[in-house]
């Protein structure tokens, strides 16, 4: 299996973690059958592009933040980025100096 769809798969499963729907559930709330989202995270299937773009938007993130490797968080990370458009620039300045003495997540 190659790279992109482990991820695929990993990411799947932590989304709809993050979202506290059972894979069952999802493949119902897609309009799918039971074990729809069960063949996706165990790599039997690989989504379509129509159905991967509602997987997205069940999950209310971008194509983009779906494949963005390093974020973990996608909505929170856009909740924050929302925020800060909204500040001046130099409290924007304390955000990234502050955020620069936090520890990075070991993963």
């Amino acid at each position: 299996m190659d790279d992109n769809s482990e991820f695929l798969r990993r990411r799947v499963t932590e989304l709809r973690l993050q979202k506290k729907v059972s894979e069952l559930q999802m493949s119902h709330d897609l309009g799918k059958n039971d074990g729809y989202i069960h063949q996706i995270t165990s790599g039997r299937i690989k989504p379509s592009m129509d159905n991967f773009f509602e997987i997205c938007e069940y999950f209310t993130v971008t194509p983009a933040e779906f494949w963005d490797r390093e974020n973990l968080y996608p909505h929170q990370i856009r909740e924050l980025v929302d925020c800060l458009k909204k500040l001046p620039p130099e409290t924007v300045q304390a955000f990234i100096t502050l955020a620069n003495y936090i520890p990075p997540v070991k993963g």
